[in-house]
């Protein structure tokens, strides 16, 4: 699963540089994933993965993957947010 993570990290510090919504890079990561044929069960859970995923970046050196605390901590405030509405 480590490619998984790192296509989670990776979408998630490249979205937030790239001014894209919390929705948006959701999406990016999810159509990432099927055009790599990953399964669907793994598709469907990208909103909590990338959120913890988040969240454990989160714990790292302030801008170890390029992007803020406060960056990640919108993007962790936002997708738990997203969440909740399912």
């Amino acid at each position: 699963m480590s490619q998984h993570s790192d296509i989670l990290k990776f979408e998630i510090a490249e979205g937030i540089d790239d001014g894209l919504s919390t929705e948006r890079i959701i999406e990016r990561i999810e159509g990432v994933l099927d055009t790599l044929d990953w399964d669907s069960d793994t598709i469907d859970n990208v909103p909590v993965d990338a959120h913890n995923t988040a969240k454990w970046m989160r714990t790292q050196k302030d801008g170890m993957y390029g992007v803020s605390h406060d960056q990640l901590d919108h993007f962790i405030n936002e997708s738990g947010r997203r969440l909740k509405m399912f």
